[in-house]
């Protein structure tokens, strides 16, 4: 089919989709905003029942044992093949499959002839139509180029590039990323934001862009376009001659409107992948919003799938190759939020309902990575319904979490609130109270007897034989250091007579803090708990106590230096643990007090303990053995689809999604296991991590990860199962606390008028 064919075909598919007006077919999309005609709207304008045609989603399956994913290309022979590290077997692979997964075949090849190729760091690779892959590995500061031919025999070219003498010499050999275009050109890009056309026959490279002052993040190739992705910009320019083409004002926008799609690509996928038709003028591409296509120039994109009805939508997935079979079927290569490789088909049917037939409504204050993943999983086994997520604070209209919680409770009040709500902020206990949550201790009851659950939690949350609410996650607070740290951290109190102590001495450099603020926010987690009565309210003497003790820490080492924050590129919003002996390891505190929300971080926690005798204990734990739920879920008493709501718990509470390492510890115990099997055996020869610390006096620390010992992880999850009692969640009284806190850590106004102050706002709040 020649590309004006193509294009023709395309766009009568395009407009054919469009006419029936469906979530997930095509339609006309601002990119920059991401906003589309919501289901209910769509629903409504169709009688309740929409139009047909959408594409949809299947797994294929991929071979087993990939630790790393380079490409993924389908041959002219209508083959999918695979370039892959195999994990189990220690090796470099070419896979292929003609039955779409049902059966993998390893290329043979001449590994005595590869030897030198496989022996140096393999940047990047890239497989071609015909089914020759290109390697590009670095070797004694030689940069060399395998071929390896579809007959499994292998060449090898070392690579010149012409313009050395223009770049920074450490970069110009380092190869980001690869790409063949459709006539099949080797495109290399280099980390000084060069592209070159090799030829395959010499090595010789031959320069297409210096896009060096505009640092590109990551490339694509559709077609015989390349489209170079810079930080709120995308350059195209023709793979067969450099030229550069007009500036893409569409792409332009959602770049800037986004600019996680600009992160820098790494082993685990980009943000944002193309693809082409042979020969055609149309692009593809596929970020969390879904998949569009867009005709260079032009003034709209238009959008094929809706990314939140596919694991598109899922924010913990990244992506690695696009692939478009035909203008009915499409291929995406994507990488899990565990590190797992996923080989995804969509495909056109014309008979499936444009807009699922069923809406449910799920509302969280916040977004995160995990929900978003949860709705993914949901969706992929529920097409016929559509999850409509609704974010109460988006952080870019102004609206505080009063606003949010005044708006949700007048829609519930309306009956247009939604299904499933996600209590996590929200005023739980009163919604109880007034018989707004629904009792799920029957989806509760099934988890546990399907997967296990940790049985302290499931205490927390019955009331008399019923469950309102309940968590997928949670996580802890731990104190960490020498062991009279340790003990201090025990308890606020002593804890602050620690500190007293200490200063007394003439000692600094004790617990130091980043602010006022953030010691609040340290000891709400741990102690929060202590403060709540069974109705929701607040226990004044209690309140009294943490401010007091709060007082005393903070006027023994007062700092006022700006919040550090880290991120591992998830949301804004995902849960990052606060625990960090790293002060304690270069003598710059006596002690940490802080969450550890994963896995992950224990084992940091551990590697400390291992290599610095550092230890840990649950915090605060002679006042409150707290815990901090997440994703505490209900369902709404006025629900009319308490079937699909339920199914929705079962996805968030169970061990598919439970296994995802980051944002508390899964309270399905089948997940948890999975995770505590994961650490166990994280690290091995092939794969190390370590922490390298300096600071401004000369100070160094530096530390290898470990895997925790048998013993160290029985005593993290003889923690966690001790927690008895929930942190106070919502949103609204935490930061009526911390507001008037910080006052009071301050002096602005006593610890009495700061607690007299707190007690008469929540109360006033918890009276609406």
């Amino acid at each position: 089919m020649n590309g004006k064919n193509m294009t023709r075909l395309i766009s009568l598919l395009l407009c054919l989709v469009l006419m029936t007006a469906g979530l997930g077919g095509c339609k006309k999309t601002s990119p920059s905003t991401g906003e589309t005609n919501g289901a209910t709207e769509l629903l409504a304008e169709e009688g309740g029942t929409g139009g047909k045609g959408r594409f949809l989603e299947t797994e294929l399956p991929l071979p087993e044992n990939i630790r790393r994913l380079y490409d993924t290309a389908l041959l002219e022979n209508g083959t999918i093949a695979l370039f892959l590290w195999n994990d189990k077997e220690n090796i470099y692979q070419i896979q292929e499959t003609a039955d779409e997964g049902e059966s993998w075949k390893v290329r043979d090849i001449d590994l005595e002839a590869a030897t030198e190729i496989f022996a140096g760091y393999i940047d990047t690779a890239a497989i071609s139509a015909d089914g020759t892959v290109g390697i590009l590995s670095k070797n004694d500061d030689r940069l060399l180029l395998g071929l390896i031919l579809p007959d499994g025999s292998v060449e090898k070219r070392e690579l010149t590039l012409p313009d050395m003498e223009n770049q920074e010499q450490d970069y110009a050999l380092n190869i980001t990323g690869s790409a063949f275009d459709a006539e099949g050109s080797l495109l290399i890009e280099n980390l000084n934001s060069h592209f070159y056309k090799v030829d395959l026959t010499t090595g010789n490279c031959e320069l297409l862009q210096d896009l060096e002052e505009k640092y590109i993040r990551h490339f694509g190739v559709a077609g015989n376009k390349v489209l170079a992705v810079a930080e709120g910009e995308a350059v195209l320019f023709d793979s067969t001659t450099g030229e550069l083409l007009e500036e893409e004002t569409v792409l332009n926008d959602m770049l800037a409107a986004d600019s996680s799609l600009s992160e820098t690509v790494s082993d685990s996928g980009k943000p944002l992948v193309f693809a082409g038709e042979n020969g055609g003028e149309v692009i593809f591409y596929v970020n969390h919003q879904g998949l569009f296509c867009h005709t260079p120039g032009g003034s709209v994109s238009e959008q094929l799938i809706n990314g939140s009805l596919t694991s598109m939508g899922d924010t913990t997935v990244s992506f690695l190759d696009l692939v478009m079979v035909d203008e009915e079927h499409f291929l995406l290569t994507a990488v899990g939020s565990q590190g797992e490789a996923k080989l995804l088909k969509y495909s056109y049917d014309k008979d499936a309902p444009s807009v699922p037939e069923t809406e449910l409504k799920v509302y969280a204050l916040e977004d995160s990575s995990f929900l978003r993943q949860v709705i993914s999983a949901y969706q992929k086994e529920h097409q016929d319904v559509y999850v409509n997520l609704q974010i109460g604070l988006s952080g870019d209209d102004g609206m505080t979490a009063e606003d949010a919680v005044r708006a949700l409770n007048t829609d519930i009040l309306a009956g247009s609130g939604p299904d499933v709500l996600i209590l996590d902020g929200l005023p739980a206990e009163k919604y109880i109270e007034k018989g707004m949550l629904a009792d799920i201790s029957p989806v509760i009851e099934e988890i546990a007897g399907k997967d296990g659950i940790f049985e302290n939690v499931r205490q927390a949350y019955d009331s008399d034989g019923a469950i309102y609410q309940f968590p997928a996650r949670f996580y802890v607070s731990l104190v960490n250091g020498e062991e009279e740290a340790v003990e201090a951290g025990s308890s606020l109190k002593k804890l602050a007579d620690f500190m007293t102590g200490k200063k007394t001495a003439g000692e600094s450099k004790i617990f130091p803090m980043r602010s006022a603020e953030n010691l609040l926010e340290k000891l709400y987690a741990a102690d929060s708990a202590a403060w709540m009565e069974s109705d929701g309210k607040l226990t004044e003497e209690a309140v009294k106590e943490y401010l007091s003790c709060a007082k005393q820490i903070y006027d023994a080492e007062p700092t006022e230096s700006e919040d550090v924050y880290y991120s591992y590129g998830g949301m804004a919003s995902d849960t990052i643990g606060t625990l960090d002996a790293t002060g304690v390891a270069l003598k710059t505190s006596k002690l940490n007090y802080g969450t550890i929300v994963s896995m992950t971080e224990f084992t940091t926690v551990y590697s400390m303990k291992s290599q610095y005798g550092i230890d840990y204990e649950l915090a605060d734990r002679e006042t409150v053995k707290s815990f901090v739920p997440c994703q505490l879920a209900g369902i709404s008493s006025q629900t009319e689809k308490s079937g699909e709501a339920e199914e929705f718990l079962q996805a968030l509470l169970g061990a598919e999604c439970g296994a995802y390492s980051f944002s508390g510890f899964p309270v399905n115990r089948t997940a948890y296991e999975e995770v505590v099997e994961d650490a166990a055996n994280r690290y091995d020869e092939y794969s190390q991590g370590g922490i390298a610390v300096s600071t401004d006096e000369g100070d160094f620390f530096e530390m290898t990860f470990e895997n925790p010992t048998p013993e160290e992880l029985d005593k993290i999850t003889g923690i966690l199962e001790s927690a008895e009692k929930p942190a106070c969640m919502d949103r609204v009284i935490k930061e009526i606390v911390l507001e008037q806190g910080e006052k009071a850590l301050k002096g602005d106004m006593t610890v009495e008028e700061a607690v007299s102050e707190i007690m008469k706002k929540c109360s006033l709040y918890l009276a609406e």
